[in-house]
Order: C-alpha cells, then structure tokens, then sequence
C-alpha cells in the first residue's frame, strides 16, 4: 500500500474524526495528547492535529498483525522523537499511549450548559449549570437542563419557541460546551445549579422526551 505522504487525506481524517475522536471525552482528548508529549514525541505538520497524530501512533502497536507501513511512512515524516528516544521503535511509543489510555478510560464527560429564563415581559436571565454525564448528545444534555430548571412541560405553541413551560416561566436550551474534568471540579463548589444524568433517554422526563423527538429541537 502507498505511503501517506504530504498532509493527511481527508477521507483518513474522516474516518479519525467519525470512528474514533468523536468517542472520546474532552478530558480523555487532552490525557492522550499530554501523553504522546511526555513520551517524547512532537509534531512537525502544523496541519496535523494533535490527537490524530496519537491516534496513528497508537495504531503502530497493532503491525505485528496488519500492515501498517503506510502509517509509519507518513508519521516517520511528521512526528519527530526526542533525541534520546530516536532509536525506539513507533511501537514502543505506541505501546506507552496505549498504557495511559488504559488508565484515563473514564467515559464521563463534563459540560457547561447555559439556559435562558423568561418569566413575564421583562425578567430575562441566563442560567449556567454544569453537567456530569456520560452521554455525548449535547442537544439532549441542554434539554434536560432546560426541563429541570423550571419542571416544566415542553411547549411548542404559546411562545414562538420551542420551551418547558411551567405557569410562565418559560425555560430554553442556549448553549452548550464540553470543558475537562479539572475545570468542573474547579467550579463545582462555587455554583448549586450541578446535574448529573445517565444519558439514557428512557429514564427522562416525558417532556424531555417529547422536546427530543420534535425536530424543532433537534
């Protein structure tokens, strides 16, 4: 097989981004990359994204049963070792991500969630909360937030928006970002609007469920 050479394709970015990085935490994200640095290696395509270049790392451990030469050609060009490592094998770094990934294998993630507040003409608010969950749907997480802020039942009429509702105090989804596990347990003793949810669809409220499976919200 030829090898990657120049920047990578981006069919192979596509499948990094679909099969692989969109599984893992934002805190687990930022564990590998800080381990791919303190084992040695550093990265010279600037086109290169960090957590790409640990992912093809990684996968130089598995060339005792595929055929990874097209792999290596292409990080022996982009990813430099230390000077007291380059004599080490890629799958001896390989095997020294693999280890931390073994040891950050929490699924958790953390998230910000802003939610807007009406109630009445002119009382208008933002509420921030932050989030523990395992699931990466970002649109329920807001949701759920939104519904158990006020306890309210999903509106889809009164108010020109899709809201919970609970005797005019109208709650909605904002925004939302995924941050570390660092920075939540930074600010998680400095607020009391902190929600911890199991992700499945099926123990949420009917409201959530009936806000998820309108389109309007997805």
């Amino acid at each position: 097989m030829r090898g990657i050479t120049g920047s990578l394709p981006n069919s192979v970015i596509d499948i990094l981004n679909t099969k692989v990085c969109s599984y893992l935490t934002l805190s687990q994200t930022h564990e590998y990359i800080d381990s791919f640095t303190s084992n040695g290696l550093s990265i010279n395509d600037s086109d290169l994204e960090p957590i790409h270049a640990v992912i093809l790392v990684k996968c130089m451990g598995y060339s005792q049963d595929i055929d990874v030469s097209h792999i290596e050609s292409y990080i022996d060009i982009s990813v430099e070792k230390w000077e007291q490592l380059e004599d080490n094998h890629w799958s001896w770094f390989s095997n020294e991500i693999t280890s931390s990934m073994l040891q950050h294998n929490d699924q958790t993630r953390y998230w910000v969630v802003n939610t807007q507040v009406i109630h009445g003409e002119s009382n208008e608010f933002v509420v921030q909360s932050f989030v523990e969950c395992t699931s990466n749907e970002a649109r329920l997480i807001e949701l759920q937030v939104a519904q158990q802020i006020n306890r309210g039942e999903f509106n889809n009429t009164t108010y020109g928006i899709p809201c919970f509702d609970c005797d005019g105090l109208v709650t909605y989804p904002k925004s939302i970002n995924e941050i570390e596990c660092g920075i939540f347990k930074l600010c998680r003793p400095f607020t009391d609007c902190v929600h911890k949810f199991d992700g499945l669809l099926g123990n949420m409220d009917e409201s959530v469920k009936l806000a998820w499976n309108g389109s309007d919200f997805k």
